[in-house]
């Protein structure tokens, strides 16, 4: 009973402290954000918006300063933001070129605003009944310019742009399956954060566990209460799995990747958002697994499969374009056109589709 009345003490001191930071935090005031109007493509001019709003009092005219990757191109450099009255927003558009590819792109916006101290002062004795006496002080010995910054985050790589960054990202392309002068081979997910050892170790303790949960119907709570997220473990498990088929089928095994796809595809559930990525990965990788043993016939219905674990998901620009790919090497250059302009629809920044379509076109 100690121990539990300790406990409870323990809990109503970090929530009394809790309360206590929540009490003395001085509220927002502002908010700055900065986004492409699109994606951004070497040699190709795309739009950057940032955008100001205040929470309280008004912001006079402020400086705003571009920091560009080295080389990059723009309208201009700086600019001065219109003012901006309590409760709405201005903005501001510069024109960006980018100039070389990057693998991990930044353009950092600075805003130098001038802190409206008085609006702020009385919000806070407005809304605050407790220390506000010493959270007005704070905020009269802030500097009067405030520097704050905006990150816009890209990748441009010679075969596609991303932006925003997204789980929807696929680098690896296989050329030792390119179907035709001018074309890359078909792409495919390598999760390179995670290292075949790692992989092996997932799968191993996840089917230790999974003997465990079968042979005690009361493991799987107990564990749980310990802190172990099973779920996590499984995806972690599954991950692995998808892991070792890459690191198989890149190093030609086709049979002990064939394994790891067949048993991953066989353990995923049917039906959940949380493993379409996965699923998607893992039947494409298995047509790749057939495509590169000349069953190509076999390669096509397992990329229909990836199709259809969710017609819309992002990821299909990859599976659409796989199959046209296919079909350039079965010299079915009608067909491959068509899943081009439809990989198109997903994505128009795809620029490896664009150019693989205009040499079809060209013919």
């Amino acid at each position: 009973m100690r121990a539990v009345a300790k406990i409870f003490l323990i809990l109503i001191m970090f929530a009394a402290i809790s309360l206590q930071a929540e009490t003395v935090q001085i509220p927002e005031w502002h908010k700055l954000n900065a986004k492409l109007n699109g994606y951004p493509e070497v040699g190709k001019t795309v739009e950057l918006v940032v955008n100001l709003e205040s929470l309280i009092g008004n912001i006079p005219e402020t400086e705003v300063k571009l920091l560009l990757p080295e080389n990059w191109k723009s309208d201009r450099i700086s600019a001065k933001m219109p003012a901006v009255r309590a409760g709405s927003f201005s903005e501001l558009k510069f024109q960006i070129t980018p100039t070389d590819f990057l693998a991990q792109g930044s353009i950092v916006v600075q805003a130098n605003i001038i802190v409206p101290k008085s609006a702020i002062a009385e919000k806070i004795k407005k809304d605050f009944k407790t220390n506000s006496s010493e959270m007005i002080k704070t905020v009269l010995n802030w500097p009067d310019l405030a520097k704050r910054y905006a990150d816009v985050a890209f990748a441009i790589f010679p075969e596609e742009s991303f932006y925003p960054l997204t789980g929807h990202m696929w680098l690896d392309y296989d050329d030792t399956l390119t179907p035709r002068e001018g074309f890359k081979g078909p792409a495919y997910y390598d999760d390179k954060m995670l290292s075949s050892h790692q992989a092996q170790t997932d799968v191993e303790m996840f089917e230790k566990l999974s003997a465990f949960m079968l042979s005690d119907k009361d493991f799987a709570k107990n564990i749980a209460l310990s802190g172990v997220d099973v779920k996590k473990k499984e995806y972690d498990y599954f991950s692995g799995l998808y892991v070792l088929a890459v690191k198989d089928f890149k190093e030609s095994r086709y049979d002990a990747a064939t394994g790891f796809v067949d048993l991953l595809l066989k353990k995923l559930p049917e039906k959940g958002v949380l493993y379409e990525n996965i699923k998607i990965s893992a039947h494409n990788l298995r047509a790749l697994i057939f495509w590169a043993q000349g069953q190509k016939r076999v390669a096509e219905d397992a990329l229909k499969k990836a199709f259809y674990v969710n017609r819309k998901h992002p990821l299909q620009r990859y599976i659409l374009r796989n199959i046209g790919l296919l079909m350039v090497s079965r010299r079915d250059d009608v067909t491959a056109q068509q899943m081009f302009k439809l990989a198109l629809s997903y994505k128009s920044g795809y620029t490896q589709v664009v150019k693989e379509a205009l040499i079809l076109g060209e013919k």
